[in-house]
């Protein structure tokens, strides 16, 4: 027991009357049922969670979900050397979606993804400046990997690319399984825009796959990928769970502090 929750290691015990609610937090980005099992043992735990988690994406609870079930995937011959360290290899590809396009980057270490809508029409231009805000704050990397799409076979990308000093790599023509770290992102991407509330718009989609995609542990390296790219975990509703244990020394430091000499 911390602070009046009750805890099974560092997870929070959930009564029955709230889990329903928690879980409906866990779906928020429809990232699938591994993924929400992954996260959910991060923060909580209740008897058979796995169970309600499986049962909430069925058929008789989210058809949705189910109907947007990926068919097993093709043996890849020739799979990516795990890169030394993050942001050093990424991978970028577009998503299409109702007439707009957006330009999707993972980094291969980490799993941290960025997302860039970029209108009806996504020319060079335009990817060559989504780009450049990424790297303006995440770093330059020592190699893009895309395929042969026309923004990135074009003068100004291949110019953006030389000024900066980056050795660009694309994939054999009609293998998309070769960008594979990329195209799984867009898979649970579209996953997400299927299967989203009726009303709610695309940008507010986005803003919760992001979180919950970043805070979701990988099943490769255990960790999140916020964790392994930034070196911290991000605060989401999630974490809100959790007693927090520096509040009350916070509490007393600044009551200490006040008081007269």
């Amino acid at each position: 027991m911390e602070k009046g929750c009750l805890l099974w290691g560092n997870r929070v015990i959930i009564p029955l009357k709230l889990q329903s609610t928690v879980l409906g937090e866990l779906h928020e980005g429809n990232l699938g049922i591994s993924r929400m099992k992954a996260l959910a043992r991060s923060f909580i735990w209740w008897p058979r969670l796995d169970k309600d988690i499986e049962d909430l994406v069925r058929i008789r609870s989210c058809p949705e979900c189910q109907s947007c079930r990926n068919l097993p995937g093709h043996t890849v011959p020739h799979p990516w050397i795990f890169p030394e360290g993050r942001w050093r290899r990424i991978h970028a590809d577009f998503a299409e979606w109702k007439g707009k396009q957006y330009l999707l980057l993972i980094d291969a270490y980490s799993k941290w993804p960025e997302i860039h809508e970029l209108g009806t029409h996504a020319t060079a231009t335009q990817t060559v400046e989504a780009i450049r805000r990424t790297f303006s704050f995440r770093g330059i990397p020592h190699k893009p990997v895309t395929d042969n799409g026309p923004q990135f076979v074009a003068h100004q990308f291949e110019e953006f690319i030389r000024a900066n000093g980056i050795r660009h790599q694309r994939t054999p023509p009609y293998h998309p399984a070769s960008n594979g770290q990329v195209e799984r992102l867009v898979q649970e991407l579209k996953k997400s825009f299927k299967t989203k509330p009726v009303g709610r718009y695309i940008s507010h989609q986005i803003s919760l796959f992001l979180p919950k995609y970043r805070t979701t542990p990988n099943c490769t390296a255990g960790r999140t990928p916020a964790e392994m790219l930034i070196k911290r975990e991000l605060k989401t509703k999630l974490t809100l769970l959790r007693p927090d244990a520096g509040g009350e020394v916070r509490d007393t430091h600044m009551i200490n502090t006040s008081k007269p000499q």
